[in-house]
């Protein structure tokens, strides 16, 4: 799998929290770099990966490849869909 060519999209300061945006649009894939401030210094940063039209965040960026992956190999092979628990599954958000 390719790695993301992470681009800045924009930079969003919170009340207590700076957010970095980047995006890859080739894979629809985003990353937020979030870093807690308090007092007079910043907390270390915590990566945040998601994939559009995916609702959970990845940890890391090999996760999120895996995930990535997976998603691509599923569309690949429509016929693992078909099993009526898998459908009621996805429909419930368990995978």
């Amino acid at each position: 799998m390719v790695r993301p060519d992470w681009s800045f999209v924009r930079s969003v300061y919170l009340s207590r929290k700076h957010c970095l945006i980047y995006r890859d649009e080739e894979l629809g894939v985003q990353l937020q770099v979030e870093t807690l401030l308090r007092y007079s210094y910043a907390e270390h940063p915590k990566n945040h990966y998601y994939i559009d039209g995916v609702r959970r965040p990845f940890r890391s960026e090999d996760a999120m490849l895996r995930a990535l992956e997976f998603r691509e190999n599923e569309s690949s092979h429509p016929s693992l869909f078909r099993s009526p628990w898998r459908r009621l599954a996805y429909a419930l958000n368990m995978l």
